[in-house]
């Protein structure tokens, strides 16, 4: 770690493991309300060293039950510094230890919240590591690695309520995979390691129907693994035959006699069409090697 960053960490009181991050919400010595004033002067504070300590803070707040702690402050806060190069790769980098093993398993989650927004936050870190590098090659691994283990194990399909505001687990885990996926060091074996997780919840098993955009970001996502332009029109080709099998469906014809057909029909095609607009409209070089699949992949559905 550069002396200069590791000195202006110790200043203010941070230190690089779990016991640098608050662990409640709001962070120790400040209220609701001066966060929310925070905002309302868009998250300016002069301070570097301060603006360190707060932000690791803030990373409690993710997990709050409060949509406003939640992402109308901690997740805004924390892209918005980040976005804006205001925080330093020593601070990005415990942010991006601490939200890893939030997504894990054993992470306790009990509004079922905090997983889905560790995701969205961390699509903000692999895109600072995108603009300027700051992760080595094994941590870049483990977030390949843990992104599409969590995007797997979605099993909550909540999006959006006016009470509790947005979960958003299958979007928010997207935005990570588009961000890894423009990456120019994220190899083919892990595109394709994200392309097998993300065909997981194209349509998921059971009766949910998306209505939250779910198919879009996920579209987003395949798009620009698309665009590394690694794969052959063959593995495309056999990639979306998987996604579009009506199994456990003897035929698409056989969809529109239960919930639980309906529901993946809607869902695959929202999926499959979505995409298509997409590169169609783009006008990108890449097209030969996906369109000639997806429309493929549709024609069996209509």
């Amino acid at each position: 770690m550069d002396r200069t960053v590791a000195a202006s960490l110790a200043l203010a009181g941070i230190m690089l493991t779990s016991t640098a991050f608050a662990q409640t919400c709001p962070p120790a010595g400040m209220t609701r309300e001066q966060l929310v004033d925070l905002k309302s002067h868009e998250f300016a504070v002069p301070d570097a060293a301060r603006r360190q300590a707060l932000a690791l803070d803030l990373v409690a707040c993710l997990g709050s039950p409060d949509p406003t702690l939640r992402d109308g402050i901690a997740f805004e806060a924390l892209a918005a510094w980040m976005r804006n190069k205001q925080l330093s790769p020593a601070t990005v980098g415990a942010i991006r230890d601490r939200l890893v093993a939030l997504l894990g398993p054993d992470s306790p989650d009990p509004a079922g919240v905090q997983r889905p927004f560790a995701a969205l936050v961390l699509a903000e870190v692999a895109r600072v590591d995108r603009v300027e590098p700051f992760m080595t090659d094994p941590q870049h691994r483990q977030l390949v690695d843990a992104g599409t283990r969590y995007l797997r194990s979605v099993h909550d399909y909540r999006g959006f309520d006016e009470r509790e505001g947005w979960r958003h687990g299958v979007a928010h885990t997207s935005d990570l995979m588009l961000q890894l996926a423009v990456n120019p060091r994220t190899s083919k074996a892990q595109l394709d390691q994200m392309l097998a997780a993300i065909a997981t919840q194209i349509a998921p098993a059971g009766e949910h129907s998306y209505i939250y955009g779910e198919g879009d970001r996920l579209a987003q996502a395949v798009f620009y693994i698309a665009k590394r332009k690694l794969h052959t029109a063959d593995e495309w080709h056999k990639w979306f035959e998987q996604v579009a099998a009506p199994a456990p469906l003897a035929n698409w014809g056989d969809a529109w006699t239960s919930q639980r057909g309906i529901a993946k029909h809607h869902n695959t095609m929202q999926f499959l069409t979505t995409l298509y607009l997409y590169v169609r409209e783009s006008g990108a070089e890449f097209q030969d090697l996906v369109v000639p699949s997806i429309v493929a992949a549709i024609k069996p559905l209509l």
